[in-house]
């Protein structure tokens, strides 16, 4: 059995917007632990890429700080749940042509889930899924996120989820609005990640119980939420 990891954060993937994020939730890097860290997007070059150069770049005010993947890094969530190493947040800003196969892949974690017979615990074993990309993206891609749940249960691969289970899945699917910035510079192993200044997130969608946990998870590492 499986449960999330409390108060733990993963962002998928370690981008420029990620790593601002991962900046301020970690106190302006002074408290890098296993409570916040990245996440591998499945099948991704990058990762491959970010995992290669062993080290993450990221400037601060006064110096640039590096730290060893292997340290920050953690697999897909797929391999997370295996290990099961769920993070109870995943705030997910990646470009807009990588969302939908990151929907796919939270989707497949649903039906690994089920297939242990876990989504009818009191406590659901699914994380928090805040949708920080910028643009206009929420509205459209929960529908998908709720279609290809429907299609794995027209499939057989997922049980039918209504009318119980599934508003409690969809209730985690919420939206981060925000101003944080951040910027690459350079590629490949070369790269440094430069965080903007603490930028305010707005947490919608979801519901109430769902948005005030994020809240208190963010907010208390330190973020602007």
């Amino acid at each position: 059995m499986v449960s999330l990891i409390k108060d733990s954060v993963g962002i998928l993937p370690a981008g420029a917007l990620g790593v601002s994020f991962f900046y301020h939730l970690t106190k302006q890097l002074t408290q890098v632990d296993d409570q916040v860290y990245f996440l591998e997007r499945q099948n991704s070059s990058s990762s491959q890429v970010l995992k290669k150069s062993g080290e993450i770049a990221i400037a601060t005010s006064e110096t640039i700080k590096y730290f060893p993947t292997a340290k920050i890094l953690k697999p897909d969530l797929l391999s997370c749940y295996k290990l099961a190493f769920l993070p109870e947040i995943v705030l997910i800003c990646p470009n807009p042509d990588q969302l939908l196969s990151i929907i796919s892949t939270v989707v497949e974690l649903l039906i690994l889930i089920s297939e242990q017979g876990e989504l009818s615990q009191p406590e659901l074993p699914f994380p928090y899924l805040v949708l920080s990309s910028n643009g206009i993206y929420f509205q459209r891609f929960r529908q998908i996120f709720i279609e290809k749940i429907e299609e794995a249960t027209l499939f057989g691969r997922l049980a039918d989820l209504w009318p119980d289970i599934m508003p409690r899945i969809v209730s985690r699917f919420l939206r981060g609005v925000t101003i944080q910035t951040g910027v690459r510079e350079g590629s490949e192993g070369n790269t440094i990640y430069r965080p903007g200044p603490r930028g305010r997130t707005q947490i919608t969608g979801g519901d109430i119980t769902s948005r005030e946990r994020c809240c208190e998870i963010l907010a208390g590492k330190g973020a602007w939420y």
